[in-house]
């Protein structure tokens, strides 16, 4: 198979296809040195630091990425 026998999918607009629109305001992000920084910590931190106190949460998606 080729990328050239691949037919192109053209994805519709409607609510089972809002995972993009869902998502528009998410932020995934990576801890640097996670031997050295608290992921807990960080996660209560950052709303505090950025501001945005009750509009924002955290979620570890794994030891080092949120």
């Amino acid at each position: 198979m080729s990328l050239e026998a691949d037919i192109p999918i053209d994805i519709q607009e409607g609510e089972e296809f809002s995972a993009m629109i869902q998502s528009e305001h998410s932020l995934i992000g990576r801890l640097l040195n996670p031997e050295c920084q608290n992921m807990a910590r960080m996660l209560l931190t950052m709303p505090t630091i950025w501001k945005v106190y009750e509009r924002a949460r955290g979620i570890a998606l794994s030891r080092e990425r949120f």
